[in-house]
């Protein structure tokens, strides 16, 4: 029956090919909205995953980076009192407008729209070299640079757009700085991020976390221990930095417009998938009700002519993934070639791969109750 199922499939390729086709768009165009969604959210959270701080604390009750109102250097003093404790370096962000050029006028946010210049938000770094923020993604040199005064770090993509250079001016807020490097995958979710030196922090901001380095020989079931009892009994929120990186991702995700946009248009883009592989599938079976009648008419019963058609939909359903694999891995290079921030986590890459799969086949099974009209008397007709 397998060899059967790959002859016909063959041999009526023209047929076939339709089905393939809308698999494979539709997987790809699921994939795309994953990796790019995944991507602007990992973005979100790349100062938690780009330093390495072993723990990260706020106020009590955040479990999230946007959930943190401020937390004073006297409410985290009280910190010191864990004896693993080697470093505290504040985290504390602001917003502003970055343009190419000086823009006129009190209003710097209106003046920043017109201009056609950007949101940012503003993320103070520590110059000092063992500084935990950005530790994986900062090389000393350039961290060392920014103890300049009025030095700037931004993204590649808005140094790109902007047509800026290493060593030009642009205007954070209308404040003049110097552009000392560019950096990737700055470009965050809603907003542009810029690194400025800890020195150009306003002192109305205050942190909203502080990062935790503790003794390298800290064992994990201390941690946990610092995590669960330490924390509610000092009035703060100790966390992982996993944990905080999923719940901020997860929080964007679930609670936020956009989160929200990305799950019912992928939602949407899935039905109207499998409505039009079952209506493909369907199409093709009905054409094809001649040759299986003549099947029929040579001896093969109902139930094999059935399953018959249900490993023609397996063969199909093996073509669009092998076809939608190679494609996927051209679409994230020309994403890697653009420079879009992007992320294909491999559960939801297998969930999607899945997914069309098991709609194909629903398809071949529903489209299997057009066969009681393959009747080999059809065929005197």
């Amino acid at each position: 029956m397998f060899l059967l199922a790959r002859a016909t499939v063959w041999f009526d390729r023209r047929r076939y090919a339709p089905i393939a086709a809308v698999v494979v768009i539709s997987g790809l165009m699921l994939l795309a909205q994953i990796a790019l969604a995944n991507g602007s959210f990992r973005e979100a959270v790349a100062p938690i995953e780009r330093s390495d701080a072993q723990l990260w604390v706020g106020p009590e009750g955040a479990a999230t980076l946007l959930d943190s109102m401020g937390l004073t250097s006297d409410r985290a003093s009280v910190l010191w009192v864990i004896p693993e404790l080697q470093r505290l370096e504040p985290f504390a962000t602001a917003f502003g407008f970055l343009s190419a050029t000086p823009r006129a006028g009190d209003d710097v946010m209106f003046a920043d729209w017109q201009g056609g210049s950007r949101p940012v938000t503003i993320i103070y770094i520590d110059p000092t070299a063992d500084a935990m923020l950005y530790a994986r993604h900062m090389p000393a040199d350039l961290r060392a640079q920014l103890r300049e005064a009025d030095t700037i770090v931004i993204g590649d993509e808005d140094a790109k757009s902007m047509g800026v250079r290493l060593g030009d001016r642009v205007w954070l807020d209308n404040r003049p700085l110097r552009l000392i490097a560019t950096m990737p995958g700055l470009l965050r979710f809603g907003a542009s991020t810029v690194l400025v030196s800890k020195a150009a922090q306003p002192p109305e901001i205050p942190p909203s976390f502080w990062l935790v380095g503790l003794n390298p020989s800290t064992s994990d079931a201390r941690i946990s221990e610092i995590v669960t009892q330490t924390g509610p009994d000092l009035g703060l929120s100790i966390l992982r930095p996993d944990d905080l990186s999923q719940a901020t991702i997860a929080q964007f995700v679930f609670e936020s417009g956009a989160g929200r946009i990305f799950m019912y248009s992928a939602g949407l883009a899935f039905v109207i998938a499998a409505m039009v592989v079952s209506q493909v599938m369907r199409a093709a079976v009905l054409a094809s009700l001649r040759e299986y009648a003549a099947l029929r008419a040579f001896g093969i019963g109902f139930a094999r002519l059935c399953w018959l058609v249900f490993l023609q939909g397996g063969l199909i359903a093996v073509v669009s993934i092998a076809a939608m694999a190679v494609m996927s891995l051209a679409l994230l290079a020309l994403l890697d070639w653009a420079s879009v921030p992007y992320a294909l986590p491999p559960l939801l890459t297998v969930f999607v791969f899945v997914s069309i799969t098991a709609v194909l086949l629903l398809s071949t099974v529903l489209a299997l109750r057009h066969l009681r009209q393959s009747d080999p008397a059809s065929l005197l007709r």
